[in-house]
Protein backbone atom coordinates (compact mmCIF):
# COMPACT_ATOMS: atom_id res chain seq x y z
CA UNK A 1 0.00 0.00 0.00
CA UNK A 2 1.51 3.54 -1.03
CA UNK A 3 1.17 6.73 1.06
CA UNK A 4 -0.12 9.39 -0.43
CA UNK A 5 1.40 12.59 0.87
CA UNK A 6 -1.21 15.63 1.33
CA UNK A 7 0.01 18.96 0.30
CA UNK A 8 -1.28 20.28 3.63
CA UNK A 9 -1.95 18.54 6.81
CA UNK A 10 -4.88 19.38 8.70
CA UNK A 11 -2.71 20.93 11.38
CA UNK A 12 -0.99 23.05 8.72
CA UNK A 13 -4.54 24.08 7.63
CA UNK A 14 -5.84 24.64 11.20
CA UNK A 15 -2.58 26.47 12.15
CA UNK A 16 -2.48 28.88 8.91
CA UNK A 17 -6.55 29.63 9.88
CA UNK A 18 -5.90 30.24 12.66
CA UNK A 19 -3.72 32.69 12.13
CA UNK A 20 -5.41 34.35 9.49
CA UNK A 21 -8.46 34.73 11.10
CA UNK A 22 -6.60 36.28 13.94
CA UNK A 23 -4.82 38.43 11.89
CA UNK A 24 -8.43 39.65 10.87
CA UNK A 25 -9.69 39.93 13.90
CA UNK A 26 -6.74 42.44 14.35
CA UNK A 27 -7.19 44.57 12.17
CA UNK A 28 -10.92 44.79 12.92
CA UNK A 29 -10.02 45.49 16.56
CA UNK A 30 -10.32 49.32 17.76
CA UNK A 31 -9.06 49.25 21.37
CA UNK A 32 -12.43 49.30 22.79
CA UNK A 33 -13.31 48.29 26.50
CA UNK A 34 -16.82 48.15 26.65
CA UNK A 35 -17.82 51.15 27.12
CA UNK A 36 -16.74 51.63 30.67
CA UNK A 37 -14.21 54.73 29.60
CA UNK A 38 -17.47 56.88 28.13
CA UNK A 39 -19.99 55.99 31.35
CA UNK A 40 -16.76 57.06 33.42
CA UNK A 41 -16.47 60.22 31.43
CA UNK A 42 -20.45 61.51 31.30
CA UNK A 43 -20.19 61.24 35.28
CA UNK A 44 -17.12 62.81 35.50
CA UNK A 45 -18.59 66.13 33.52
CA UNK A 46 -21.51 65.53 35.96
CA UNK A 47 -19.67 66.25 38.48
CA UNK A 48 -17.57 68.85 37.01
CA UNK A 49 -20.63 71.02 35.74
CA UNK A 50 -22.43 70.54 39.16
CA UNK A 51 -19.33 71.26 41.44
CA UNK A 52 -18.00 73.70 39.27
CA UNK A 53 -14.26 72.33 39.37
CA UNK A 54 -12.20 73.01 36.04
CA UNK A 55 -11.05 69.93 33.78
CA UNK A 56 -7.41 70.45 34.56
CA UNK A 57 -7.63 71.19 38.04
CA UNK A 58 -9.75 67.79 38.22
CA UNK A 59 -7.03 66.04 36.09
CA UNK A 60 -4.22 67.22 38.47
CA UNK A 61 -6.29 65.81 41.05
CA UNK A 62 -6.99 62.41 39.54
CA UNK A 63 -4.00 61.86 37.84
CA UNK A 64 -1.21 64.33 39.20
CA UNK A 65 1.73 64.92 38.03
CA UNK A 66 3.40 64.60 42.04
CA UNK A 67 1.97 64.97 45.31
CA UNK A 68 3.03 68.16 45.33
CA UNK A 69 0.84 68.80 41.95
CA UNK A 70 -2.23 67.18 43.58
CA UNK A 71 -1.85 68.82 46.81
CA UNK A 72 -2.10 72.59 44.98
CA UNK A 73 -5.33 71.51 42.94
CA UNK A 74 -6.47 70.41 45.99
CA UNK A 75 -6.10 73.26 47.91
CA UNK A 76 -6.74 75.31 44.44
CA UNK A 77 -10.17 73.46 44.86
CA UNK A 78 -11.06 73.52 48.50
CA UNK A 79 -10.02 77.75 49.05
CA UNK A 80 -12.17 78.47 45.97
CA UNK A 81 -15.55 76.71 48.14
CA UNK A 82 -15.95 74.08 45.18
CA UNK A 83 -16.44 70.72 47.44
CA UNK A 84 -19.42 71.94 49.61
CA UNK A 85 -20.24 68.60 51.36
CA UNK A 86 -19.09 65.39 52.31
CA UNK A 87 -20.32 63.23 48.94
CA UNK A 88 -17.84 66.01 46.60
CA UNK A 89 -14.77 65.11 48.75
CA UNK A 90 -15.94 61.21 48.82
CA UNK A 91 -16.15 61.40 44.64
CA UNK A 92 -13.20 63.19 44.63
CA UNK A 93 -11.31 60.34 45.86
CA UNK A 94 -13.14 57.59 44.59
CA UNK A 95 -12.36 58.89 41.00
CA UNK A 96 -9.00 58.88 41.83
CA UNK A 97 -8.64 55.57 43.00
CA UNK A 98 -11.08 54.65 39.91
CA UNK A 99 -8.04 56.26 37.55
CA UNK A 100 -5.75 53.56 38.81
CA UNK A 101 -7.93 50.67 38.18
CA UNK A 102 -8.36 51.94 34.57
CA UNK A 103 -4.91 52.43 34.20
CA UNK A 104 -4.71 48.78 35.11
CA UNK A 105 -6.75 48.06 32.93
CA UNK A 106 -5.70 49.71 29.98
CA UNK A 107 -2.23 47.63 30.43
CA UNK A 108 -4.40 44.91 30.25
CA UNK A 109 -5.67 45.49 27.30
CA UNK A 110 -2.69 46.28 25.97
CA UNK A 111 -0.84 43.56 26.97
CA UNK A 112 -3.97 41.14 25.06
CA UNK A 113 -3.07 43.04 21.75
CA UNK A 114 0.17 42.49 21.88
CA UNK A 115 -0.37 38.43 23.07
CA UNK A 116 -2.80 38.06 20.57
CA UNK A 117 -0.45 39.43 17.81
CA UNK A 118 1.86 37.09 19.07
CA UNK A 119 -0.03 34.46 18.47
CA UNK A 120 -0.85 35.35 15.21
CA UNK A 121 2.61 35.36 14.39
CA UNK A 122 3.41 32.17 16.12
CA UNK A 123 0.52 30.38 14.09
CA UNK A 124 1.86 31.38 11.09
CA UNK A 125 5.53 30.30 11.95
CA UNK A 126 4.62 26.99 13.65
CA UNK A 127 1.62 26.67 10.45
CA UNK A 128 4.97 26.81 7.96
CA UNK A 129 7.21 24.55 10.52
CA UNK A 130 4.16 21.96 10.45
CA UNK A 131 4.42 21.85 6.49
CA UNK A 132 7.99 20.36 7.06
CA UNK A 133 6.56 17.76 9.45
CA UNK A 134 4.26 14.36 9.21
CA UNK A 135 1.68 13.30 11.95
CA UNK A 136 3.84 10.10 12.93
CA UNK A 137 7.28 11.85 13.28
CA UNK A 138 8.49 11.32 16.84
CA UNK A 139 11.75 13.45 18.78
CA UNK A 140 13.88 12.47 21.83
CA UNK A 141 13.48 14.98 23.94
CA UNK A 142 15.87 14.06 27.83
CA UNK A 143 14.93 10.26 27.01
CA UNK A 144 11.05 10.83 26.46
CA UNK A 145 9.40 10.35 23.32
CA UNK A 146 6.91 13.04 21.61
CA UNK A 147 5.46 13.64 18.72
CA UNK A 148 7.08 16.84 16.67
CA UNK A 149 3.03 17.77 16.03
CA UNK A 150 2.68 18.39 19.94
CA UNK A 151 6.08 20.44 20.13
CA UNK A 152 4.66 22.62 17.43
CA UNK A 153 1.46 22.98 19.35
CA UNK A 154 2.97 24.56 22.62
CA UNK A 155 3.43 27.53 21.75
CA UNK A 156 0.15 28.53 20.06
CA UNK A 157 -1.22 26.94 23.34
CA UNK A 158 0.71 28.54 25.81
CA UNK A 159 -0.17 32.49 24.08
CA UNK A 160 -3.55 30.89 24.40
CA UNK A 161 -3.86 29.86 27.83
CA UNK A 162 -2.27 33.71 28.43
CA UNK A 163 -4.81 35.28 26.57
CA UNK A 164 -7.76 33.55 28.35
CA UNK A 165 -5.90 34.52 32.02
CA UNK A 166 -5.53 38.41 30.35
CA UNK A 167 -9.10 38.34 29.05
CA UNK A 168 -10.10 37.19 32.54
CA UNK A 169 -8.63 39.41 34.55
CA UNK A 170 -10.02 42.35 32.40
CA UNK A 171 -13.28 40.99 32.89
CA UNK A 172 -13.18 41.01 36.92
CA UNK A 173 -11.64 44.40 37.09
CA UNK A 174 -14.44 45.70 34.24
CA UNK A 175 -16.97 44.48 36.58
CA UNK A 176 -15.79 46.21 39.59
CA UNK A 177 -15.51 49.35 37.93
CA UNK A 178 -19.00 49.06 36.57
CA UNK A 179 -20.47 48.47 39.98
CA UNK A 180 -18.02 51.81 41.07
CA UNK A 181 -20.17 52.92 38.61
CA UNK A 182 -23.02 52.30 39.67
CA UNK A 183 -22.72 53.81 43.54
CA UNK A 184 -20.83 56.87 42.72
CA UNK A 185 -23.93 57.82 40.12
CA UNK A 186 -26.00 57.97 42.80
CA UNK A 187 -23.46 60.37 44.80
CA UNK A 188 -23.09 62.62 41.86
Amino acid sequence: MTETKESFSQLTLFLFGGGLALFIALLAWSDQIRGIDQDIRDLENRFLERTGIEKQTFLRIVKPKSPDDRGEALLEVVSAGRIKNQNSAEVLGIFTKWNKQWLWIERLSAGKYYMTIALTIGLFLVGIASLHTSPLQQILILSIQCRVEMLILILPATLVAMLLVIIIFIAERENALRSFLKSVSDMV
